[in-house]
């Protein structure tokens, strides 16, 4: 297993987009910001062996995140079942935090997303490279 081949990219892997609130009827129960797959090239849903995000130095729930994605929603607990489901490098994915009240519009946040993946061109004598992806951002509520 060799790793950190990519490191470069971890400072993309957190869209410079700000962060939405997601409401229903009005009411704001949820926020959402993006990410980008941080190498050159795309991967299976899959490969992703630990995908977990922080807001505010506080480790954000995995129950409470929703992965959005090719026009479909994922938990991350799911992700290392979709062997079909692929991450194209052109496309963001959707982070989505369901907390029953969404943020404070105007006020900033950072955001980190820590990624380990599987990079799944490598698998030569069956051992895969293994990527360490973090990227910490400072993002304000849309």
């Amino acid at each position: 297993m060799f790793m950190s081949q990519f490191a470069q990219w971890d400072v993309y892997m957190v869209c410079d987009a700000p962060i939405r609130n997601v409401s229903v009827e009005g009411i704001d129960y949820a926020y959402e910001f993006c990410i980008h797959y941080p190498t050159y090239r795309g991967t299976y849903l899959s490969c992703i062996e630990e995908l977990y995000f922080e807001v505010d130095g506080e480790r954000v729930p995995d129950e409470s995140v929703e992965f959005h994605l090719n026009g479909k929603q994922f938990l991350l607990s799911e992700l290392s079942e979709l062997f079909a489901e692929y991450w194209h490098i052109r496309e963001d994915a959707v982070i989505r935090v369901v907390n029953y009240k969404g943020l404070e519009k105007g006020s900033t946040h950072t955001v980190k997303a820590h990624m380990q993946h599987r990079i799944p061109y490598t698998g030569y004598e069956g051992e895969y490279g293994v990527e360490i992806s973090d990227c910490t951002k400072e993002l304000t509520v849309e």
